[in-house]
């Protein structure tokens, strides 16, 4: 698979590049935020020769996609036929996540999925443009059903403490009234 080779190629040279910097080892969280749009392009085109293909054939489209505290999975950005587009997508989203805020995440993904981006005529599923208010809505509804998913996950962790805790009142009863006999 191409983009299997591209990926090993740009994690590759992702480590090469922290061996030379004389960096440890690095998670692959750690590597990914190190792989530029340059990387990855030469990493495409080096993939598509091993595999007699012209780049262009694939016909990519890029989105960032950022794993997200505030709601327990990973967020998309915007699609793009521009990866440079893409990048900084994910380089302000990170840099959002890292500031442990929600109101600065929320207000970098509504300008993320706001934005206008290059599109291919072809993929009208990621043509699909947003107002800010638009945008906003989509990022309260995650939000929203995250924080309703949570939490339905607390009440039944709840319901499991107060049966165990039950169960242990019950056998402790249980011990006394053997205890009597």
């Amino acid at each position: 698979d191409i983009l299997f080779r591209a990926r090993t190629l740009a994690y590759q040279a992702a480590i090469q590049q922290a061996s030379q910097r004389g960096q440890g080892r690095l998670t692959t969280e750690q590597l990914s935020q190190t792989i530029g749009a340059a990387t990855l392009t030469r990493a495409v085109r080096q993939a598509c020769v091993e595999c007699d293909m012209d780049p262009e054939d694939l016909q990519l489209t890029y989105s960032a996609c950022v794993s997200s505290p505030w709601l327990g999975n990973s967020l998309v950005g915007r699609f793009s036929i521009d990866l440079e587009e893409v990048m900084q997508q994910r380089k302000d989203l990170l840099k959002a996540r890292d500031s442990l805020c929600w109101e600065t995440m929320r207000s970098v993904w509504i300008r993320v999925l706001s934005a206008k981006t290059q599109q291919r005529p072809s993929y009208p599923w990621a043509k699909l443009e947003r107002t800010p208010e638009e945008a906003a809505r989509v990022v309260d509804k995650s939000r929203e059903t995250f924080l309703a998913w949570q939490g339905k996950r607390q009440d039944s962790r709840m319901e499991r403490l107060a049966f165990q805790i039950d169960e242990a009142v019950q056998a402790k009863k249980r011990q006394r009234l053997n205890l009597q006999e």
